[in-house]
């Protein structure tokens, strides 16, 4: 076996990870592309703690402006 022979091989090994490497990019570029989706999609989403305190808000809005009819009335 020559350092030719030696050369092929390792070029061959070479080109079979780079084929399997060519495949997992394709599929990380697919995954990345879901995950923008996904964080697309929960820019449009309130958090929970924010909802609960325009919840609180509203219900005190609610009672002010039920309090002024009463007192109208």
């Amino acid at each position: 076996m020559t350092i030719d022979d030696l050369a092929v091989m390792v070029q061959g090994g070479f080109n079979e990870v780079n084929k399997h490497l060519q495949g997992h990019e394709k599929r990380f570029d697919h995954v990345d592309h879901e995950l923008k989706l996904i964080r697309k999609q929960l820019m449009d989403v309130v958090e929970r703690g924010e909802f609960e305190k325009l919840e609180e808000r509203v219900r005190d809005l609610e009672n002010m402006l039920s309090a002024l009819i009463k007192k109208a009335a």
